[in-house]
């Protein structure tokens, strides 16, 4: 299940318009312990540009698994933020898996430098397992 967190197309700008302190806070009185988590992490590490217009809130969603397992994402678009892959991943994983992932998305985007990262969503299952999930788009659009 997804749910979109954005207000609505501005058609004659042809962008859309966020509400980002909107949903945090709506995020937050869902009184979701996986949720909470992710916007916690969100609002300490990304609240200034957010605050700033530089990155949004752009979906959440849940997971359902067969075997009623949940996991948990919280949505980001840069709009105007240059995101360190890096630190980010390093700093959400910290020291149990950041450095050797860091490793292998740092080779990736060496190799792809035709892509720039569109937007990032990051995520918690339910019983605690955390993961990154990014989003490239052509550096062309």
């Amino acid at each position: 299940m997804e749910w979109l967190l954005r207000d609505y197309l501005d058609d004659e700008r042809k962008i859309y318009v966020y509400n980002d302190r909107y949903y945090k806070d709506y995020i937050l009185n869902l009184e979701s312990p996986q949720f909470s988590e992710l916007i916690n992490f969100i609002q300490e590490d990304y609240g200034d540009a957010i605050n700033l217009g530089k990155m949004h809130l752009w979906l959440m969603a849940i997971d359902y698994f067969p075997d009623y397992k949940s996991k948990y994402k919280i949505y980001l678009k840069m709009d105007e933020y240059n995101l360190s892959i890096l630190r980010l991943v390093r700093k959400y994983f910290g020291s149990q898996y950041g450095f050797s992932l860091s490793d292998s998305i740092d080779e990736f985007i060496k190799r792809h430098s035709e892509l720039k990262l569109y937007g990032f969503a990051i995520c918690v299952d339910d019983k605690g397992k955390k993961s990154i999930n990014m989003y490239f788009v052509s550096r062309e659009e």
